[in-house]
Parts: structure tokens; sequence; C-alpha cells
């Protein structure tokens, strides 16, 4: 399964890149099926693919605040935030509702009060 970067990735696929690792990572040392996937990936020190996904995400997000506010790329950032927070495109796809999901999981809630607070600020001074 090839994977480019325009593609949405689903909960589903998400299960079935760590099935996909875990089944490699088995076999490549050796282990039985039954082995507990966590260990065999702690052993060769790596973390699952949808782990690297999410850290590469936020990694994403912080080069986006760090930006300067006048660039493109910033006012298109918050721009989209401030329009997913008011909940005018509630099925909006892709990398804000992403990392809305992904602070939610790591429980940096007050994050996205932030970036939401910075959008409006940046939205009204147009």
């Amino acid at each position: 399964m090839a994977v480019n970067s325009g593609t949405i990735l689903v909960f589903g696929d998400y299960h079935e890149l760590n099935v996909l690792q875990h089944m490699c990572l088995k076999r490549i040392q050796h282990f039985k099926t039954l082995t507990l996937s966590d260990m065999c990936e702690a052993m060769l020190g790596i973390n699952t693919v949808t782990a690297e996904i999410d850290r590469r995400k936020l990694i994403f997000l912080q080069k986006l605040c760090d930006s300067h506010s006048s660039t493109i790329s910033s006012k298109i950032f918050h721009h989209k935030i401030s329009m997913f927070s008011s909940r005018r495109y509630p099925r909006m796809t892709g990398f804000v509702p992403d990392i809305y999901r992904l602070l939610n999981y790591y429980g940096l809630t007050d994050y996205i009060a932030h970036l939401t607070f910075r959008a409006n600020i940046h939205g009204s001074a147009k």
C-alpha cells in the first residue's frame, strides 16, 4: 500500500498500518506471532507508523505556529482553524481536524484554545 502526501488516512488505515508493521517486526526478529508487538518495537527502538505520522504532524504544527503571521501559510492555517472551531465546516478533512484530534488525544486541549484565540485575532485583523 503506497501513501502519498495528499492521501487522507482514516482510522481503519491507521489500524492496518500498525498491523502490517507489527507483522513485519515479528518476522524480521523471528518472533512468534503471539509475541507482544510493543516488545518487538522496543527491541528495535522504533515507534509505530501511526505514532511517527502523529509526531510529524505535531512538528509541522510547531513550524506553522512559529511562522510569522504575515506568511500565506500562517494566514491559511489560522483561517482554517477559525472555520473549523466555529463549526462552519463540521465535515472538514485534512490537517486541522487531525491536529484537533491529536491535541485532544495527548491531553493538550489548552493548546487548542490558544490556537483558536490566535486564529480569531488574525482573522479579525483583515
